[in-house]
């Protein structure tokens, strides 16, 4: 008797779960600007706990564990990058120090000596990157006026404008009003690089 009253009761559950679903979705909505994303993935955990062995419920809990970690990784990726950079730094740089290791050299001498070599590179590549980075950039910038009358110049002689004045649109305010975006865009854009 047990067994035909879990079997008819479980639609109810299913039911239950999914306009409970919905009400915390509608929740959520209205206050997702004042709670925390802790806060929703332990009330997500506490509800939906109970009824893991429903595939609804354990779908809901893995997607929004998944949620939740990818959340809280993309929080503190600032804080891992260095991390992240030595580890891979290590693990390339690893095999050099272990042949260096067997050739009798001591493992903090050559783990000193190749990071010394990894670490110029990289300072010798960037001054040599950033002044030709910069002028680039400043040519750019002394350049935009060119530019934005290079885009001009395509908008007016394009198809699409040849094809839209032939359909009685009025291509001349639409050119006007490109123009001005483009100019007042990339005004802006080159100001603030």
């Amino acid at each position: 008797m047990s067994e035909t009253g879990t079997s008819h009761n479980q639609p109810f559950i299913v039911v239950q779960l999914v306009a409970g679903v919905v009400f915390y979705l509608l929740f959520y909505y209205t206050i997702h600007t004042v709670v925390s994303p802790f806060f929703l993935f332990a009330s997500i955990i506490v509800l939906l706990y109970s009824v893991r062995s429903l595939p609804f419920a354990r779908v809901l809990l893995i997607v929004s564990s998944g949620f939740f970690v990818v959340w809280f990784f993309q929080l503190i990726s600032n804080a891992l990058s260095p991390f992240i950079l030595s580890i891979i730094l290590a693990y390339f740089l690893n095999p050099f120090v272990q042949r260096l290791e067997k050739r009798s050299v001591p493992r903090w001498i050559s783990s000193l000596l190749l990071l010394t070599v990894v670490v110029s590179f990289l300072v010798l590549s960037l001054g040599k990157i950033i002044p030709i980075a910069l002028a680039q950039i400043t040519e750019l910038i002394h350049n935009s006026s060119g530019i934005s009358e290079n885009i001009r110049v395509f908008i007016t002689s394009n198809k699409l404008f040849v094809f839209l004045r032939d359909i009685n649109v009025p291509v001349d305010e639409l050119q006007e009003k490109i123009q001005s975006a483009i100019s007042s865009s990339a005004g802006e854009y080159f100001t603030s690089l």
